[in-house]
């Protein structure tokens, strides 16, 4: 009865971390006009309240409901709280469920070997919620939790390093193919018949693999475009960079020039008044004056 409850307890904690986590990243960069952390806040305990249903079913209920709500919600999220046209915020939900699912593999592989290293333990990393035992789900959810945390501080810093391939048709193109095939997987495992799964994964998952294979390659290549287009935009910047340098350089040598040609023009006429003066004694002192300064100025350069 115990680990039933801290199972519980760590599943709820598990998917309430599986909803704050992509939304803050993703408002970090594309906050909403007129929302602020408080909302997200808001929502958060929204959620929380929400979610205390699952103690009162089953897990098997619970995974299975959770398994099909929380894109949903993750849509939600990017529609109330996020900027940015409804193709580009659903864009971005698929992003976080292909982080979600290389999370849920990487978690997959540490259980498993984890169940080779401690046999006695009875773990299984596949349908925990369905078939595992409650420790299993104990363990399995902690290190999920552990793991969307660390998956989504690296996402949160891709999003700031790649953001010129954050496009609507891009995202799509490479990202509902995997998406979709997951769906079906996630549908065919809840069905009621097994013989009527296999008979339905048998027709339409190499169906869909073939379609989705064809929108999967135009998405490279789309990819392929859009980084190309990207260096060249960025080598552009680079030559505008360095055109802006060399005429901030050469304003300042001008600069310099105007001023030398001032200050000549004010030493020649010390010298013009002097010579009609006769006094020849300070015009050869005042050059004197000037040599030295010059040289001063020089050696101050490095020159």
């Amino acid at each position: 009865m115990n680990f039933y409850i801290l199972g519980k307890c760590v599943y709820y904690i598990f998917i309430l971390t599986s909803i704050i986590f992509p939304l803050q990243a993703f408002y970090k960069y594309f906050p909403r006009k007129g929302t602020s952390q408080k909302n997200l806040c808001i929502a958060y305990g929204c959620y929380a309240v929400f979610l205390f249903a699952m103690f009162f079913v089953s897990n098997y209920v619970v995974v299975s409901v959770i398994s099909f709500i929380i894109f949903p919600i993750w849509t939600l999220n990017n529609i109330l709280f996020l900027e940015g046209t409804r193709g580009f915020r659903a864009s971005l939900t698929v992003i976080f469920y292909i982080f979600a699912l290389l999370s849920e593999s990487f978690t997959g592989m540490l259980v498993g070997v984890m169940s080779l290293l401690f046999p006695k333990w009875n773990l299984i990393s596949l349908y925990i919620g369905r078939n595992g035992s409650d420790f299993s789900l104990i363990v399995t959810t902690a290190i999920d939790i552990i793991v969307f945390f660390f998956a989504s501080r690296f996402m949160e810093k891709a999003l700031g390093k790649y953001m010129h391939l954050i496009n609507t048709k891009l995202i799509l193109l490479l990202g509902l193919p995997v998406i979709i095939i997951i769906f079906i997987i996630n549908v065919l495992c809840v069905m009621p018949s097994a013989k009527y799964c296999i008979i339905a994964f048998m027709i339409s998952v190499p169906l869909f693999a073939i379609v989705h294979w064809k929108v999967f390659r135009h998405g490279t290549q789309l990819l392929q475009e859009q980084e190309q287009i990207h260096m060249e935009e960025k080598k552009r910047l680079m030559i505008v960079k360095q055109e802006n340098a060399h005429y901030r350089q050469m304003n300042e040598e001008f600069e310099k020039l105007r001023k030398w040609n001032h200050d000549i023009k004010n030493h020649l006429l010390i010298l013009s008044q002097l010579a009609k003066k006769e006094e020849y004694d300070k015009v050869i002192e005042y050059i004197e004056i000037m040599q030295k300064e010059t040289v001063g100025q020089n050696k101050a350069k490095g020159e």
